[in-house]
C-alpha cells in the first residue's frame, strides 16, 4: 500500500473515488524536537469495530474507498494532454 494523500483528496473532491470508511479522529500533529516532528497523529482507537466518529473531532481520516487510488491516478496522468 502506497499513502498518497493529496492525490487521494483530489480525487476523492472531483468524484474520481469515493471513500467508504472516513470516520472523524482526533488529529494531532507531533511538534516535539524528537524523531516524529512534523508527523500527523490520528487517534484510530475504537475503530476497529467499524467507523465512528469521535466526539469534537473535526477530520476525516480516509480509511478505506471503493477503488484503489494508483489505477485511476496512472490512467489520468497517462491520459493527460496539456493544453486538452
Amino acid at each position: 500500500m502506497c499513502a498518497l494523500h493529496d492525490p487521494l483528496a483530489a480525487a476523492i473532491a472531483v468524484g474520481q473515488i469515493t471513500a467508504k470508511r472516513a470516520p472523524s479522529v482526533p488529529v494531532v500533529v507531533d511538534d516535539t524536537h524528537g524523531p516524529g516532528r512534523g508527523q500527523t497523529i490520528c487517534d484510530l482507537r475504537g475503530q476497529r469495530n467499524g467507523p465512528r466518529d469521535v466526539e469534537g473531532s473535526h477530520v476525516r481520516v480516509v480509511l478505506e474507498t471503493d477503488q484503489p487510488l494508483g489505477p485511476v491516478l496512472l490512467k489520468r496522468l497517462l491520459d493527460f494532454t496539456p493544453g486538452g
